[in-house]
């Protein structure tokens, strides 16, 4: 998912632990359903679509819906345009 109002990258504690995340640092997000307890950890790579990035901080949250949701620190790497639904991520 992307979410252009997520300050950071989010991963479930399911996938974190998949990809042998194991040390990160707890924090507390704000988020749109309230105060979240989570950590945060750097991952040597993340990748999507074409796209391969290193040495990203992602927020490891416990009780996420979904996989991974994309956020800031990654897409303002990017050009993003939505027509419509659709939307589309670019290089700049």
């Amino acid at each position: 998912m992307v979410d252009t109002g997520a300050t950071t990258v989010s991963i479930s504690s399911v996938i974190a632990s998949r990809a042998g995340i194991h040390n990160c640092v707890p924090r507390t997000f704000l988020t749109a359903n309230g105060n979240v307890n989570a950590c945060m950890a750097i991952v040597p790579e993340v990748s999507f679509g074409g796209f391969r990035l290193t040495d990203i901080e992602v927020a490891i949250m416990p009780n996420m819906s979904g996989d991974a949701l994309l956020g800031m620190n990654v897409l303002r790497k990017f050009h993003i345009e939505q027509i419509g639904e659709a939307m589309r991520i670019s290089t700049q």
